[in-house]
């Protein structure tokens, strides 16, 4: 579904993120079951190129089906959008595609950026009726090809812009654990080893350092809930005579228009084999001279963290590796 007419100086700023996806007419963020998903709004000047099979934005951007799609704007029903929705042709398909609960659109306004992947599935090219897709897909499987494109930190001007969070930011999620698979331990004076984590198309190793000791009181495990809702690794050591755990996790990325990414003011880095972090004190928003106790680096879809003291996390950085899953 494409909006029909220019924006106005209004804008949004909650994240839209998920695999581009078409089922029938409708095009969708996010491949999980119906109802799970979000049909797709989208901004005065995109189109659909029917022999592509791709959105094309007013900019040229161009979104193929099974890429994952990264952008500002905001979510509500098609009642609440029907000011946008002022054809009727339009209001329709919004109303035969919206799903879940709540039946709330995914309204793309700004800042919209992809990320590369490959499709393994055929899709519905036409839709039921053979019209082009107005707002969603599903496609049955792809696999994603990590950017090897690293984010650098922009140039943060004081004051910031005010900036509106999602309306279900620091809502609860309940994961049920009982399932599963629990994390190795270890004896507490154990030599820790070399530790391997595949997440998706990403491969990363970590050398623990001789100082690292196991965490004598193991976080739960990440299982399919916590995946599903963006987190893939979460990792701690302890190390004798340091007042704070060292850690590492590794995240679904936020965008560069989240607040950790474009509001974030870092006063260190470290170059590690293949990423640079970047760190800063997580206790003031303005970094004031007070030690680094977080890091973070951002790789394709990936948001990395490491927290611990200055030489924790050097150490983590320069013990850790990351390549392409073979």
């Amino acid at each position: 579904m494409f909006v029909p007419g220019p924006p106005t100086d209004e804008g949004e700023d909650a994240m839209i993120q998920g695999v581009l996806t078409r089922d029938g007419a409708c095009l969708f963020v996010d491949d999980g079951a119906p109802g799970t998903r979000f049909a797709v709004l989208w901004p005065y000047g995109t189109s659909w190129d029917e022999g592509a099979q791709e959105v094309v934005a007013a900019d040229g951007t161009r979104i193929p089906l099974g890429a994952r799609l990264s952008a500002g704007g905001g979510y509500g029903s098609p009642e609440m959008l029907e000011r946008l929705l002022d054809v009727d042709a339009l209001r329709d398909r919004a109303q035969a595609c919206a799903e879940g609960e709540y039946r709330e659109l995914a309204h793309v306004q700004h800042s919209i950026s992809t990320s590369a992947t490959v499709a393994d599935a055929a899709t519905d090219t036409t839709g039921s009726s053979g019209t082009p897709p107005a707002t969603s897909a599903t496609s049955a499987a792809t696999t994603t090809v990590t950017s090897t494109t690293q984010w650098t930190p922009p140039t943060i001007t004081w004051p910031t812009t005010p900036f509106t969070l999602p309306p279900d930011y620091g809502s609860d999620v309940t994961c049920d654990r009982s399932n599963v698979q629990p994390r190795p331990t270890y004896p507490p004076d154990a030599v820790l080893p070399t530790m391997e984590w595949t997440i998706h198309d990403l491969t990363i190793r970590f050398d623990p350092p001789e100082r690292f000791s196991p965490d004598p009181i193991p976080l739960p495990a990440v299982g399919d809930c916590d995946r599903a809702n963006g987190l893939y690794l979460l990792e701690r050591w302890f190390i004798p005579d340091e007042a704070a755990f060292a850690g590492l996790s590794v995240q679904a990325n936020p965008g560069d228009e989240s607040p950790l990414l474009s509001r974030t003011e870092f006063s260190d880095s470290i170059t590690g084999s293949n990423v640079t972090w970047y760190l800063w004190n997580g206790n003031a928003v303005r970094q004031t001279g007070e030690p680094a106790n977080m890091g973070l680096a951002v790789l394709g879809d990936y948001l990395l963290m490491i927290h611990g003291t200055p030489d924790a996390m050097r150490e983590i950085a320069e013990n850790l590796t990351i390549e392409p899953t073979p």
